[in-house]
């Protein structure tokens, strides 16, 4: 079983002019790990997280 992650990084809440990439990856990464410290796995398991902007940024997926 492995965790599949994407991360898309190509919206204004990832700015590299405001230095923003490591500030809101390290958010969407820590709200993701909020969601899954207890959760228990099976195959086909989706966790979505928003960024600061609502929009769609991280999709995570257990695999087999």
């Amino acid at each position: 079983m492995k965790m599949k992650i994407i991360v898309k990084m190509d919206n204004a809440a990832f700015d590299p002019e405001e230095n923003l990439q490591g500030v809101e990856l390290a958010r969407v990464l820590r709200k993701l790990a909020s969601q899954v410290e207890d959760a228990t796995f099976e195959t086909g398991d989706r966790f979505l997280v928003a960024d600061i902007n609502g929009n769609k940024a991280l999709d995570a997926r257990i695999e087999e």
